[in-house]
This record gives structure tokens, sequence and C-alpha cells, in this order.
């Protein structure tokens, strides 16, 4: 059990990068047969998820002798600008050129996408899929077939799988899974499988909002008692049952108040703005880390609902969260929030979207049917605290 830990980043340096979405580089000789790959792979893909296609306008890895080489300059012409998609088959596939492929400006552009697939050549850090031209000379030991496998491994981690017209490839590292061209539907389970395993090496913390000003209420939400303890201790043990920490989220004037005082703390470091500060202020201290949050007026709020929510948990979104019983909109505290989450948090912030339920209603998230009744109703005021006694001594 965690007491009086505390985390506070006021005036700290922030993360070097905020998580972004897996990234999936494609490359090979043929800057034609990558955006085939890229193509039928984009379509084998679930319709649901939102990918993001990025296509190197340079024309692919660079090449010498028609063949790819490590480091080097692109060559010029090649793969024509792709452009935005908004309707139809491909409503949740978003296209954009790269115009300076080293740059981090189209991966801010594409922060909401689920996962992206890259054209043009390896990258540190992100194995990729190699594809090598449809009919190589038959000869044993191909130099050009060799040339490409070895450019591309020379990336690490290297290869995550080739597409390739001929099953045999002497060249290619032992493991390595190659798959015809026709054969993209089981590429993309390889692909699922293999981000959806990265996704799930981010650890998952537990969150209270508890720092409110509980104006209405009249009395500090933390220190009511519904069963039989201060709420944000009953919240705290709620998400130690699912989580491998959980803290209270409160601002630093508040850390010896009762409520507060012994429990694992996390301080505002984004001030003055709300439930979206206290948790973009845990996702600061904690990059990297998904955080299931909750907030401490709740109070009908149990092990089942969150069971059923962490049941219903999409890795590959910026969060999962009920429908709420506010004519269904989202409900933003009680959600799961994966690392990216903070990326586009601030990309929202900054356009003056500074509320959870909005950062929800304007990401890729997963929205779940509304739990049992009364489940997410919260207690605001005296009289809603009240009726919750009643309630739930029944």
């Amino acid at each position: 059990m965690e007491h009086a830990q505390r985390h506070s980043h006021r005036g700290g340096k922030l993360p070097a990068r905020p998580p972004l979405p897996v990234e999936i580089p494609v490359y090979g000789p043929s800057p034609l047969l990558v955006r085939a790959v890229v193509e039928g792979l984009s379509r084998a893909l679930p319709a649901g998820l939102r990918v993001g296609l990025v296509a190197d306008p340079a024309g692919g890895m660079p090449v010498a002798g028609g063949m790819p080489v490590a480091g080097g300059t692109p060559v010029a012409g090649g793969a024509a600008p792709f452009v935005f998609s908004a309707s139809g088959a491909d409503a949740n596939r978003i296209r954009l050129a790269a115009p300076v492929w080293n740059s981090d400006s189209w991966r801010a552009a594409l922060a909401d996408c689920d996962l992206v697939l890259t054209e043009g050549r390896p990258k540190p850090g992100h194995p990729g899929i190699l594809v090598l031209a449809e009919n190589p000379p038959a000869a044993p030991g191909n130099p050009n077939v060799t040339q490409a496998v070895e450019s591309a491994a020379a990336a690490p981690p290297g290869i995550l799988a080739c597409v390739a017209s001929f099953a045999r490839l002497d060249s290619l590292p032992p493991g390595i899974p190659v798959f015809s061209p026709e054969r993209t539907a089981a590429l993309a389970e390889l692909v699922l499988d293999h981000a959806r395993a990265r996704l799930a090496t981010s650890p998952l913390f537990g969150l209270v909002l508890g720092g409110g000003r509980s104006t209405r209420m009249l009395a500090d939400k933390a220190t009511l008692e519904y069963h039989g303890k201060p709420q944000t201790e009953y919240c705290l043990e709620l998400l130690r049952t699912h989580c491998d920490r959980a803290f209270v989220s409160c601002r630093a004037d508040q850390a010896e108040s009762p409520g507060f005082a012994g429990l694992a703390q996390i301080h505002d470091s984004f001030l003055d703005l709300g439930p979206l500060g206290g948790i973009l202020s845990a996702m600061r201290a904690h990059p990297g880390v998904a955080f299931l949050v909750i907030a401490c007026d709740l109070p009908y709020l149990d092990d089942a609902t969150l069971a059923s929510l962490l049941a219903g948990r999409d890795v590959f979104k910026v969060a999962t969260a009920f429908a709420g019983p506010q004519g269904g909109l989202p409900e933003p505290l009680c959600a799961v929030y994966e690392p990216r989450a903070y990326a586009r948090g601030l990309q929202l912030l900054g356009q003056g979207l500074d509320c959870p339920r909005k950062l929800i209603l304007n990401s890729s998230c997963a929205i779940l049917p509304a739990p049992p009744a009364r489940s997410l109703e919260n207690a605001n005021d005296p009289a809603a605290f009240q009726a919750a006694l009643k309630n739930l001594a029944r």
C-alpha cells in the first residue's frame, strides 16, 4: 500500500516526447509495390480503427542502382502527395504526405490516429514490413534481395514481416514471416497483434480526482463517507484491485488536509483546469502510463462497474468510457485514458477545449454501453449526499 507519496511537477520539465500511436514503417526497393501493400493492408485492417497513412513524397527508401541503401539522399519524384479522407469507406483513413520525413509535424497531425503506416524506409525503434520485388532473379543468394534485407535489418529492432511472391528467402533472418501479396488479411492480423502487444506493455495506474473546490456540496467531497471511510480512501481501494498503483489527484495546498493526508498523491501542475488539469498532471508525472480515472463524487461506483470498463477497454484508442446518464454523452470521470491521451489532451487544450468530455468527444475513443442505473450517478450537493446515504443503506 502506498502512503504519502507526492508527485509535483510545478516548474519542472515536460517529458521528452509524449507517446503517440504505434507506427509501422513499410519499405522496399519499389515505391509502387510499397504503396500497393500499404493500401491493401489499410483495407484489411478493421474499419473502426483510425489509421494514418503517411506517404514519402521523395519516393521511398534511398536507392543506389535501383536498390535501397542505408543513409543517403532520397531520390526525386515518386509517390504523389496524399490527401485527407473524410467520408465513405475511407472515413477512418487519414492520408498525409510527409514533406520533411524526419519532422515531427506529421506525427502531430496524426496524433488522433489509432495506428500509423509510414511508407519509405526503415525506422529505428519501429519494426517494419519489408516489401520485395515480385519477380526476383531465380539464382540463389540474389544480391538485390540480400541488399534489401540487410538494409532493413540495419535499423533495429529490424523486420516485423516480409511481403514477397516467393516463400523462401535465405538472406532473411530466422523467424521472420513471409506473406504473399494476396495474404493481406493475415498480415493485418500480425500487425494488430504486434501493435496490441506494444500497447499492452504500458502500466495501468489509478487516479482519484479529488482536488475540486466542492462549492455546491458546502463540504470537501473527499472527506464525505458513504462506505464507512472518507470517499478518497474508498476510491483508492477500488482502484488498487485493478491497477498497478493508485493516487489521489489534488492541489498542493490540500496535501495535509483531511481526505488527502497520508495518501499517495499527484499534485496539479496544470492549474485551474478542473478535472482535465488533474488528468494531464498525472500523465505528465508518469509518461507512458495509462490511467483508470474516477471522480470522488460517484458514491454508487463499485468494483463490478470498473471490471466492466476494463473488460471493454480498447488500447488502440485515446480513451475508453461508458455512455453516461446525460443523454448518452460519454462519462469522462470513470474512464481509462491511454498514454497518448496526454499528447491529444495538450493538442485540444491549445484549441481551447479544456474538459475531459470534450477530449473524448473530439478524439478516437471507445464508448461502451451505459452500466446499470445509478452506477455513474454523482453527488454534488447536500441533498444528493443525503439521498445517496439512504439508497446505499438499503
